[in-house]
């Protein structure tokens, strides 16, 4: 234990262990008290700077804080490191206010240690810059210690731990009610620079079971500890908050048309050539909208085939397979009414020359 000799009233202040251990934890052991002197009234104006020894002059909001809280308490959620910032705010506040400068280490809060501030860390300074705890027109001292390591909600009360004896439960506690840690000087009932000591790992579980900043404080500092924002303007880190943002939507993809089918010697009987010619059609040619949306169909016959509101054919008859293959042309290629460029006695058209041999025997006289 390490004490210092300062005039006036005895306040016995909550100091902190070294350096979190690599997991994130806070330190269960080794915790050191110091000495302060006299009570401080709130802040008039924020500390923007900290002097700490062995490092100078150091940024309050943009440094100084957020190592402190990776240091003293690395693996927290959101919520108990906003906790944890206004406590060390308030840690912070008091020195500067009684003795202008902070140690680093045991006897007052860590700065320096292997853990480095992430995002997390100074997204929870950011968000309660310059905040301290305060009761009855004074700056409290925000005790903290780690607590137990064990603690489970929903209650949250710790019992195992070497630390737990200094940690105290004001949930719901007010005015004269509220219990002072043994870690600092135990004032008048109502005291207001001491108001309790916080368990870091029983902010954790508050956390986890809804609990948010202000009512983990609350839960150990007492249901009237005030959350006051120092007057000034301090650099505060800027960062983009961690909820998720929403994507931005993809457009559906226009859907590729379907492919009309080929045409086959059903889909065109009774549509292309048939006997009963459209108006201004050749007389052995018939097309209209539906045949010309086969593609081909006939189209080797739009100069001459006539409109699209024409009524329906009458269907050709089946094709008859006969053994020279000109029977199977029935319906499809015509011996009478010659199409423009064939010879008198020959029907053909490019469905039914798509079709193979449908045609093969009547070639020679086709156009």
């Amino acid at each position: 234990m390490r004490l210092r000799s300062l005039l006036g009233p005895v306040v016995v202040l909550a100091l902190l262990p070294g350096c979190s251990a690599a997991t994130g934890d806070p330190p269960q052991d080794n915790e050191s008290t110091g000495r302060a002197a006299e009570r401080v009234n709130q802040v008039s104006s924020a500390y923007c700077s900290i002097s700490v020894t062995g490092h100078g002059s150091v940024d309050m909001e943009l440094d100084y804080l957020p190592h402190v809280i990776a240091c003293e308490n690395n693996g927290a959620g959101l919520e108990a490191l906003k906790a944890q910032a206004i406590a060390a705010r308030s840690v912070a506040y008091y020195n500067m206010a009684t003795q202008g400068s902070i140690c680093d280490g045991q006897g007052c809060q860590v700065y320096s240690c292997n853990n480095q501030p992430g995002p997390l860390h100074y997204q929870a300074v950011a968000e309660t810059a310059q905040m301290y705890l305060s009761y009855g027109q004074m700056l409290t001292y925000g005790f903290y210690v780690a607590g137990d390591s064990g603690v489970s909600g929903p209650s949250c009360v710790d019992s195992g731990g070497s630390t737990t004896k200094w940690v105290t439960f004001n949930d719901g506690k007010s005015g004269s009610s509220v219990k002072q840690t043994k870690l600092g000087y135990v004032g008048p009932p109502g005291f207001g620079q001491n108001r309790g000591c916080m368990s870091q790992y029983g902010a954790r579980c508050l956390e986890q079971n809804g609990r948010d900043f202000v009512g983990i404080l609350r839960f150990y500092y007492g249901s009237d500890i005030n959350v006051i924002t120092a007057p000034g303007n301090c650099p505060s880190p800027q960062v983009n908050p961690t909820e998720p943002t929403e994507p931005t939507p993809t457009p559906e993809p226009t859907p590729e048309p379907t492919p009309s089918p080929s045409p086959s010697s059903a889909s065109c009987q009774g549509i292309c050539g048939s006997p009963n010619a459209a108006p201004g059609s050749s007389p052995s040619c018939y097309c209209d909208d539906q045949c010309t949306g086969y593609g081909d169909c006939c189209g080797d016959y739009q100069a001459a085939c006539g409109g699209s509101s024409t009524p329906e054919p009458t269907p050709a008859p089946t094709p008859t397979p006969a053994p020279s293959g000109s029977g199977s042309c029935v319906g499809m290629c015509f011996a009478s009414g010659p199409a423009p460029g064939s010879s008198p006695a020959c029907y053909c058209d490019a469905s039914c020359l798509g079709f193979g041999d449908c045609c093969a025997d009547f070639g020679t006289a086709c156009f």
